[in-house]
């Protein structure tokens, strides 16, 4: 892989009834957070089209590099320990 290439990250979580707006705005703070980060490109959201289910996020930024900080940041490690509450299980990524 070209280390300069743009690159993705997918990740779906299962979200428990009822927390929908609590993954909102969690999310929301989520991608706050990422888009203050060098090389963020953007997020794209694909949300469950039922009240409850699956949501889809792709994370972009624009080296290997800038995304493996992402994934090493304290933001997301902070991020991930407050979302346990509000999904179903550990997140499914692919890159």
């Amino acid at each position: 892989m070209d280390q300069g290439s743009p690159v993705t990250v997918v990740v779906k979580r299962q979200v428990r009834r009822g927390k929908e707006k609590d993954y909102e705005v969690w999310l929301e703070r989520l991608i706050a957070g990422a888009a203050s980060l060098p090389g963020y490109l953007g997020t794209n959201v694909l949300r469950p089209s039922t009240k409850a289910g699956e949501y889809t996020s792709v994370f972009r930024f624009d080296t290997v590099e800038h995304l493996l900080a992402f994934e090493e940041s304290d933001l997301r490690r902070r991020a991930l320990s407050e979302v346990e509450a509000l999904v179903e299980a550990d997140a499914v990524g692919r890159g």
